[in-house]
Formats: structure tokens, C-alpha cells, sequence
């Protein structure tokens, strides 16, 4: 187990956090809400909704970023994604673009039910997938003022074109009828398939898992 593992494990930062739920479309959303030093109920604050990558969790990147974006004046709000971590859905651990972006604008509905945020004062913050993801949202959610991202990444394009574009028009096609294919399996009572792009554990080799091209990138940051 390596030492950066060992560290990340014993982070708690996400514990400054209040646990918090909101609903969007029928699902359970949780969140952790960090609040600026010196906290008064009585005024009324800027906001940021920082949106973890794919694969990821409020606890983990989203949830450091919205602390110390809390400790530069900021009511942030760090969440699960709809299907994954604490948040509702089924199946679990899906990775839904469209889905995903509904969660932002969800993410904003909820804080402008909070008496101290500035409705007119919300921005949203998006780490790799999730800057994809904030992107797309902001393009047509007029409450969103401002966008920021960590090392975004179009997910909903590489899942249609591969990484790089690297698919043929003919891979596209097949991966669609493979999707149509497995739909209909799922339909008919088998079981979820789930494909992974990361080790389940820390001790199996991301080499075996994962594409280069992340491998590039997770060996260089």
C-alpha cells in the first residue's frame, strides 16, 4: 500500500462538512455543505457547487476543493452524483452524462433554498468529468454565473467517439449495438454488466485496467 494511499485514507477534511439531501427527479442526492470561518446565518454569501470526476465521491477531490473554497469566503456544496456513492439510484455506480448534468442544475435548486446564499451569486466548480459536466450546464442554466474547472474532461464525447476520437464511424455503430443488445438482456431479467476503467484495490496494477491515456495522466499529476 503505497504512502500517498495511506495518507488519502487518513484525510478528513470532508468532516468540516454538513452532511446534507436533496431530491432531484425522485432521487436522493447527498451532499456535504462547507461554510466560510466566522459563519453568520444572517448574511448572505456566494456559492459554489463543485462537481466530482467520474468514478469519484463527495469526500474524496470534490469535498477538498470545496473546503478550501469555504475557507476563501464561499458556501460550497459538495455532492454524490445520482447512482453513485450515497446518492439514490439503480443501477449503482452508473455514469449518466445527461444524468450528470441534471445533478448540477439540482445542486443549484437546492442552495437557493438556503436563507444565507446570494441566489444571484452561484457558481460551479468541475473536476475533470464534472468540468464537462459544468460546462454543458451552464451553457443554458442562467443561475449559474460563473465557471470554473480542474483538468476538465468531455466525457460524453469520449464516450462517444473514444478518447481522442479515436472510433471509426463503424466502431460507433457497433458499440451502439452492443448497447442495444445488452438493453435488451437487462430487460429480460440478466444481470447488470458493469465495465470498470480503474482497480477495484490499490494492490492490482492500474496497467491491467486502464487505458493509456489515463495512465498517462493520473503518472504525470
Amino acid at each position: 500500500m503505497s504512502e500517498n494511499y495511506v495518507k488519502f485514507m487518513n484525510d478528513t477534511h470532508y468532516y468540516e462538512g454538513e452532511k446534507v439531501s436533496f431530491m432531484k427527479m425522485g432521487l436522493k442526492i447527498a451532499g456535504l455543505v462547507f461554510k466560510p470561518e466566522n459563519f453568520d446565518e444572517n448574511k448572505k454569501y456566494p456559492a459554489i457547487v463543485v462537481t466530482h470526476p467520474g468514478g469519484g465521491v463527495k469526500e474524496q477531490v470534490a469535498g477538498l476543493y470545496a473546503k478550501r473554497l469555504a475557507q476563501k469566503g464561499f458556501v460550497t456544496l459538495a455532492y454524490d452524483a445520482a447512482y453513485q456513492g450515497e446518492s439514490g439510484g439503480e443501477p449503482h455506480y452508473l455514469e449518466n452524462p445527461a444524468s450528470r448534468v441534471e445533478d448540477v442544475r439540482s445542486s443549484v435548486d437546492y442552495l437557493t433554498t438556503l436563507p444565507f446564499i446570494d441566489k444571484d451569486n452561484i457558481g460551479v466548480l468541475g473536476i475533470c468529468a464534472g468540468g464537462g459536466y459544468a460546462f454543458n450546464a451552464a451553457e443554458t442554466e442562467m443561475r449559474i454565473k460563473a465557471v470554473a474547472t480542474v483538468s476538465a474532461f468531455d466525457l460524453g464525447r469520449a464516450r462517444r467517439q473514444g478518447l481522442g476520437d479515436s472510433m471509426t464511424v463503424e466502431q460507433q455503430h457497433q458499440k451502439l449495438k452492443e448497447a442495444a443488445e445488452q438493453r435488451t438482456k437487462e430487460a429480460n431479467g440478466e444481470p447488470v454488466k458493469y465495465s470498470g476503467y480503474v482497480p477495484n484495490l490499490p494492490e492490482e496494477n492500474i496497467l491491467d485496467f486502464s487505458p493509456e491515456e489515463l495512465i498517462e495522466f493520473l503518472f504525470q499529476n
